[in-house]
């Protein structure tokens, strides 16, 4: 199982944390270098589509934003090349080892029937899932609302291209861009409990420049916000119903 850490190169510190971490584990990974938003634009930039962005939500993407969607899609790029399903790490988090080394014993299960798996606690003030089955020491659940983070995620190459397909355009963080199942086609899907959480010592590489929400967010921009929420949030609620008739699953729902 391929294990990348997806980092930046002048973050040593980072490096040097996830490194003792797995190594401590003994956890075989490889460093992947991501793009940078700091160091200026990139060619993968070019999908970005300002103009739908400032429709929905009245300020741009920051250039640290489209560093971490253009890593993340170069991943899944190499996911899609080499064929091979792999677990991304990014390099504040935090690990459980003796988690991380029970779900590696479980992979080859988790494999023939999930697609995308996150391996971190949901962000979402929303944690509502539907357990699906256990797989060794975890419990595979399909949550209904995203997890909000790329902290640490299963990956296979048809999810991977699923992404990459959906994602000709980018309006969204990727994280956010992730979370939209309903649109890009790849189910979420989590493991209780989580083996992954963020380092809160780490200070985020990507709001590192101070937003003006007021100036920008006129009354146009905040009833096309809400009508973009509400579409979304129908088209979430639709997909949630449709795959538990799909799967026969009970609407009984858990708090995680």
């Amino acid at each position: 199982m391929n294990v990348y850490v997806l980092s930046l190169l002048p973050d040593t510190e980072r490096q040097e944390s996830i490194k003792r971490q797995l190594d401590s584990a003994g956890i075989r990974f490889e460093f992947f270098w991501g793009v940078d938003g700091r160091e200026g634009w990139h060619e993968l930039f070019e999908r970005y589509d300002e103009e739908a962005r400032m429709k929905i939500k009245g300020e741009p993407l920051l250039l640290g934003q489209l560093g971490c969607f253009a890593s993340h899609y170069l991943l899944w790029e190499r996911c899609v090349y080499n064929n091979e399903s792999c677990i991304i790490i990014e390099d504040d988090a935090v690990i459980d080892g003796d988690g991380f080394k029970e779900f590696l014993k479980v992979v080859d299960v988790i494999e023939e029937r999930y697609e995308c798996v996150r391996l971190f606690k949901s962000k979402s003030r929303i944690r509502k899932a539907v357990p699906v089955e256990n797989v060794g020491g975890f419990r595979v659940c399909k949550f209904l609302k995203g997890h909000m983070s790329t902290t640490g995620y299963y990956l296979t190459p048809l999810a991977a291209r699923k992404y990459m397909i959906s994602a000709q355009k980018w309006v969204l963080p990727v994280d956010i861009y992730m979370d939209q199942f309903w649109n890009n086609k790849v189910e979420c899907y989590g493991i209780e409990p989580p083996f992954l959480t963020n380092d809160e010592d780490f200070t985020s590489i990507i709001r590192y420049v101070p937003k003006n929400r007021k100036a920008r967010r006129t009354l146009g921009v905040k009833l096309r916000r809400e009508f973009y929420l509400l579409k979304n949030n129908m088209k979430r609620a639709v997909w949630n119903v449709c795959y538990m008739l799909k799967t026969r699953k009970m609407f009984s729902r858990i708090d995680l």
